[in-house]
């Protein structure tokens, strides 16, 4: 990480620095301690390299190199020249974007073309697609999360819930406003049966949860992970999906067909409304129907679910992020 990111490269620096504090004074044997925590947590989770589990150390690094660089005024001058001689090496070799007239500078350059990038679209010189277009990965796509997230917005109410199989469950019911039906807004625990022997974990709990709150928009994430392969493989997933939901097909910005509620659900609705009491639960109930699912023509990738006219629920979002 030190090659790449100049906080990393400060800090180790910096706790270089304290190393010869940390035994007569307690501050610098605190840091030291937390940055020690920060790599140890990130040598055993950080295997998979995923960048959450290195923002951990943020604040220990900042902390070891500010507190470190203070002391060099203590230090003699041969090790102040070192160290400036090392800041000057960070400059020229520490950073992840293309050298500019052979120097790194510690990825400022990507820095302001980033910041450029951010003005033109807050001046209104690029649409919202076309900017969010630019942030995506191999699990994560913020523009087709967006779009997705309108879509919910548009043809749910606020009640109801949704769900989303795959990575980006959270993302879209944040932004959508909407609740899941399940608690497992990540499919992982769901793909390694996790805890499947116990109730309600695996894919088991999931089909519970599904029951328990029956979502008004399904959509199944087809990304490295083969969230939307793993649903339609499993033969209690794919036996529910099927036998109330049907598929919608959508064009990437715009919304062909729109599920109906059928007759069924209509008159259970009138006959709850009719009742004494109108509980959320009923109004769930109501509603559970109204809404179609979409399968975009360019990046959504539908399920093998051929739709059934007996099936007047809603359907199914494909997504790959």
């Amino acid at each position: 990480m030190a090659r790449v990111d100049m906080l990393w490269f400060l800090g180790a620096i910096g706790a270089l620095l304290l190393a010869r504090r940390a035994r007569s004074t307690g501050s610098a044997f605190v840091a030291l301690a937390w940055l020690l925590a920060a790599v140890v947590s990130i040598a055993i989770n950080g295997h998979r390299d995923l960048p959450n589990y290195f923002v951990q150390a943020a604040p220990a690094l900042a902390l070891a190199a500010s507190a470190g660089f203070a002391t060099l005024g203590t230090y003699r001058a041969s090790v102040r020249y070192a160290v400036a001689a090392l800041l000057l090496a960070g400059l020229w070799r520490v950073g992840s974007d293309a050298p500019v007239w052979g120097m790194r500078f510690a990825s400022l350059p990507g820095l302001v073309e980033n910041i450029r990038y951010d003005l033109q679209y807050a001046r209104g010189r690029i649409d919202r697609d076309t900017y969010l277009s630019r942030f995506r990965g191999q699990k994560y796509d913020a523009l087709e999360i967006d779009r997705l997230a309108r879509y919910v917005r548009a043809t749910t109410d606020p009640v109801d819930p949704v769900f989303v199989f795959g990575f980006s469950g959270g993302s879209i019911c944040w932004k959508s406003e909407r609740r899941s039906s399940s608690r497992f807004f990540w499919s992982r625990p769901i793909l390694i049966e996790f805890a499947a022997d116990r109730p309600g974990y695996g894919s088991a709990g999931l089909l519970r949860d599904l029951q328990r709150a029956p979502p008004a928009v399904v959509a199944l994430q087809k990304e490295e992970w083969r969230s939307r392969d793993f649903f339609m493989n499993n033969s209690s997933l794919r036996t529910w999906l099927e036998a109330g939901y049907t598929l919608d097909e959508f064009n990437r910005s715009k919304i062909r067909y729109r599920g109906r509620r059928t007759a069924r659900s209509r008159a259970t609705a009138g006959r709850r409304k009719a009742g004494s009491g109108k509980s959320v639960a009923t109004k769930k109930l109501a509603r559970r129907n109204r809404c179609a699912v979409r399968r975009s023509a360019a990046k959504y990738t539908p399920a093998p679910l051929m739709p059934n006219r007996k099936m007047r629920s809603s359907g199914v979002v494909c997504s790959r992020m």
